[in-house]
């Protein structure tokens, strides 16, 4: 038994994690307070699946109720998630959408309560499976929902005209895509027969959700700036490993100095005295490397991140 408690301490840890980082926010808006409902149902789906874990050996009944609190706080999450995302990209039908997630979600809970969607729980391979019910259906097919209704909400925004809105939903769509990816897996999983469970994969992919949100909330321009220079630098790599040309330090210095400048003007709705005053850097000075970006030239000052972008 002793990999179940390795799983409940992941568990655990995960749970631990996003309370920490659920601490350091401090911002109070309608995306912040959806933000909030899928952290603290995450957290709940991590603090039952350990209490799962670790007592599935000894107490076999308080590892079935905690396997049932699991599977509430996957429904809580999933109508969480649609109400976060119809937040973020501003839809026109905000309050159906919010209002038919949280129903559905409502009758699954429920039914969840009465065990009508698991029986038990039963260990398969080395981590704990739940037992379907006649009303499983019905839970697979609110997390199908919320994933596929998700997507296109964050999909159709991503090339929106309010650059804002686009990024955010970037941002959003890195830090749930992870989550999407381990749900969907399970789900197609089971219905094909393979019987499996997220076991350590969904508390990461939960973690790394509310990492990534926080960052971009409170810094939502270097947050991108930093998500595109790590992608150079993954692209210098891979460039290096397929012996094709690196650039240069001095070149990426310059590729990443543009980076700063470009997607400061997006932000700032092409005002230069706007994206002067995110990057921190005098307006006569950005608007002169901003001419020159626009102009094709390669040469910027090479201490212009290192000095001005902070």
């Amino acid at each position: 038994m002793e990999p179940l408690y390795i799983y409940g301490m992941a568990a655990l840890m995960a749970a631990l994690l996003k309370i920490l980082i659920l601490s350091q926010s401090a911002t109070n808006n309608k995306p912040a307070s959806a933000f909030n409902l899928v952290a603290i149902s995450l957290i709940l789906g991590n603090l039952s699946e350990g209490v799962a874990f670790f007592t599935f050996a000894d107490n076999r009944e308080i590892a079935e109720l905690a396997a049932k609190g699991v599977i509430i706080s996957m429904c809580l999450v999933g109508a969480s998630v649609v109400h976060l995302c119809a937040t973020v990209t501003e839809h026109h039908y905000y309050k159906l959408l919010v209002i038919s997630a949280w129903s559905f979600a409502g009758v699954v809970v429920t039914l969840a309560i009465f065990n009508r969607v698991v029986l038990g729980v039963e260990i398969g391979e080395l981590l704990l499976v739940t037992i379907p019910s006649d009303a499983y259906i019905l839970f697979q097919l609110l997390i199908l929902a919320s994933i596929s209704i998700s997507l296109f909400l964050l999909a159709t925004n991503l090339h929106s005209a309010n650059y804002e809105l686009a990024l955010r939903c970037r941002c959003v769509l890195i830090a749930m895509a992870p989550m999407f990816c381990v749900g969907l897996s399970i789900i197609v999983l089971r219905m094909v027969g393979v019987v499996h469970s997220s076991g350590i994969l969904m508390p990461i992919a939960s973690t790394w959700f509310v990492w990534i949100l926080l960052r971009s909330q409170t810094d939502i321009l270097g947050f991108k700036l930093q998500w595109l220079q790590f992608w150079f630098f993954v692209k210098q790599a891979g460039r290096a490993a397929t012996g094709r040309d690196v650039l240069t330090l001095q070149q990426g210095n310059e590729e990443i100095e543009k980076l700063v400048i470009i997607e400061a003007m997006k932000l700032s709705n092409f005002i230069v005295s706007d994206a002067a005053r995110l990057i921190g850097c005098p307006r006569e000075t950005t608007n002169r490397k901003w001419k020159k970006i626009k102009a094709g030239q390669a040469v910027l000052g090479s201490t212009f991140l290192q000095e001005n972008y902070k």
